[in-house]
């Protein structure tokens, strides 16, 4: 596989995230698995995700649409959750974990598509530090956290755009501890510069492209996109844990 190719994927991740409010993951680690070593994959994976974010956040050409009431708990939890995943990796293997992730996820994704939006019959305070707390601990045992994120905000009497900011804002939160966490085994990773400059540009396109759809499309067609986003991903998530991909 081409560098090229992977720039073009990084466009195409870029525009499906910002257009919904996640799957930039989804989209291109595939592709960065099979083109790079599995460190420099998820390093830049992990480096171009955050870039997304921050022009979600800073550059969105409009008034930023985040809801603290719910990004703030949910962030707090999700630094002791970030500890208890490490645990958790020392009781059950990796493909264990994103097998019964997966399960969980293309389960809850499939109800949210049936009742069409309706909104989550659960304790709301409780309900956010336990989400926080949960993709906190996925976070450090799996990599798959932003599913219950988009789910339960999908949840909440939010907008699309809402929903979309408030997840930039988590995962700004959630990746810049990662890339702290990725620090000290950094200098035996080689990423090819091409592929982090032309990714970084590639970004920045793809930005601009799904802002375009974003700004464009109806609710009901954003909705239906990041339900069948966080559907795709449990399903990925479930067929690694499986061995199959």
């Amino acid at each position: 596989m081409t560098y090229a190719a992977v720039v073009l994927m990084a466009a195409f991740a870029a525009a499906v995230q910002t257009a919904v409010g996640m799957g930039f993951a989804l989209v291109l680690s595939p592709v960065l698995l099979v083109a790079l070593a599995p460190k420099a994959a998820i390093v830049t994976v992990t480096v171009l995700g955050l870039s997304v974010n921050v022009l979600t956040v800073l550059r969105g050409g409009r008034k930023l649409n985040i809801s603290w009431n719910e990004v703030a708990p949910i962030l707090l939890a999700a630094v002791p959750g970030s500890i208890g995943g490490l645990a958790l990796l020392q009781v059950l293997s990796k493909p264990t974990i994103e097998t019964a992730v997966g399960a969980m996820v293309v389960l809850l994704a499939t109800a949210r598509i049936l009742r069409a939006g309706a909104p989550l019959a659960v304790p709301v305070a409780p309900g956010r530090l336990a989400v926080g707390v949960l993709a906190g601990a996925l976070s450090t045992a799996s990599g798959i956290y932003g599913p219950p994120l988009a789910i339960w905000l999908s949840g909440r009497d939010l907008s699309p755009t809402a929903i979309r900011d408030s997840l930039a804002a988590i995962f700004l939160g959630t990746g810049a501890i990662t890339v702290v966490t990725l620090l000290p085994g950094l200098g035996s990773v080689h990423v090819p510069l091409v592929v982090l400059a032309g990714g970084l540009v590639a970004v920045g396109i793809g930005f601009r492209v799904g802002n375009h759809l974003h700004l464009r499309a109806t609710e009901d067609h954003l909705r239906r996109g990041l339900s069948l986003v966080i559907l795709l991903t449990g399903i990925a998530a479930l067929l690694s844990g499986l061995g199959v991909l």
